[in-house]
């Protein structure tokens, strides 16, 4: 979203994070995602308007101080045996 694009996906926890569904799609299989993907290949005019709304949405909602605080807190966090985290 914060990249301008538009989102297709699972409902599968996106139901919490994702509030109007006018800027993504939410589906239920493999088909209706692929579905999807067709539909904004063909209509690239909706494509970019669901991005630009699903970037003005974060754009609202999250400050740069917000991701901020959230690197604050990772750089705190040790990293586990198995981290990549650069």
């Amino acid at each position: 979203m914060a990249s301008s694009k538009p989102v297709i996906a699972f409902y599968e926890g996106a139901k919490e994070i994702i509030v109007n569904d006018a800027f993504f799609f939410l589906v239920n299989s493999m088909d209706k995602m692929a579905s999807k993907m067709v539909f904004l290949a063909e209509r690239p005019g909706v494509a970019v308007d669901m991005g630009l709304e699903g970037k003005e949405i974060v754009e609202k909602r999250f400050s740069p101080s917000f991701f901020s605080e959230i690197d604050g807190i990772l750089d705190n966090v040790p990293p586990s045996r198995n981290s990549h985290r650069m």
